[in-house]
C-alpha cells in the first residue's frame, strides 16, 4: 500500500470524531491509548523511533478521535529515520487537523493526553516549521518557503522559522537573503544560527576569492 500507508488509512477511515458528536462519552474510551502513547514517547526518548510510530498509530486505532499531537509525534519520528515523504504526509495530516480543532471550539487542555500530562500541545508555527525543514529536504523550495511565511506570520518571534528560511536560501543561491534570514534567527536566540552566518561567510568569501588565491601548490 504504501504513501504513508495511504495516508494512513485515509486518515484513519476520515476521522472517526467527525461522527462521534458527543465528546464526554468518548472520554472514557482512551485508556488505552493514552498507555500506547505514554509508551511511545519512552520509544522516543530512547531512539526508537520505529517502535515509537508503530505505538502511536495503535494508539489511533485505539482511540475514537485523531489527534493532531499523536500525527506530529508521527512526523517527527519520521523525520529522525530520514524517512521524508512520510513525514511530510503526517506534518500534513497534523496541521489539517490542528485546524479543524481550533475551528471546533475545543480547548486543547481537555486533550486527554495533554490533560494527563502524556504529551504537551504543539504550537502551530512550530509544525509549519518542521514540516518547511522537511520540504527542504525534499526539494520543494516553494512550499518550504510558504511553511516559513505561514509560520513567521503566526508568530514572528519563532527563531526557526527564519533559521529554515535561511537555509533555503542558502540552498538556491542568494547569500543576501540567506544572511538576513540567519542574523534575524541569530537575533531571535537560534541555537546555531550564528555557526551557520560564520560557515555562509566563509563560502562567499572563497567564492569571491581569486583562483589563483586558493590554489594549493
Amino acid at each position: 500500500m504504501d504513501n504513508f500507508e495511504r495516508l494512513f488509512n485515509e486518515q484513519r477511515k476520515g476521522s472517526v470524531d467527525q461522527h462521534r458528536p458527543d465528546y464526554d462519552s468518548a472520554l472514557n474510551c482512551f485508556d488505552y491509548g493514552i498507555v500506547l502513547s505514554i509508551q511511545a514517547s519512552k520509544k522516543e526518548r530512547s531512539g526508537d523511533y520505529a517502535g515509537a510510530i508503530n505505538d502511536y498509530k495503535e494508539s489511533l486505532r485505539e482511540d475514537v478521535r485523531d489527534w493532531y499531537i499523536t500525527y506530529n509525534q508521527i512526523a517527527i519520528n519520521y523525520l529522525m529515520l530520514e524517512h521524508y515523504e512520510k513525514a511530510r504526509i503526517a506534518f500534513n495530516i497534523a496541521i489539517e487537523l490542528k485546524g479543524k480543532l481550533q475551528l471546533s471550539g475545543v480547548d486543547e487542555i481537555d486533550i486527554p493526553y495533554v490533560a494527563s500530562g502524556v504529551v504537551t500541545n504543539v504550537s502551530e508555527e512550530r509544525m509549519y516549521s518542521n514540516r518547511a525543514k522537511v520540504r527542504l529536504i525534499l526539494g520543494d523550495y516553494k512550499g518550504c518557503l510558504a511553511d516559513c511565511n505561514k509560520s513567521i506570520e503566526i508568530n514572528p518571534y519563532f527563531s526557526n522559522s527564519y533559521f529554515i528560511t535561511g537555509l533555503l536560501y542558502m540552498h538556491i543561491d542568494q547569500p543576501e537573503n540567506a544572511y538576513q534570514a540567519l542574523d534575524q534567527a541569530d537575533s531571535l536566540g537560534h541555537p546555531q544560527a550564528l555557526l551557520v552566518i560564520q560557515q555562509l561567510i566563509s563560502k562567499i568569501a572563497v567564492d569571491h576569492m581569486s583562483p589563483i588565491l586558493v590554489r594549493e601548490d
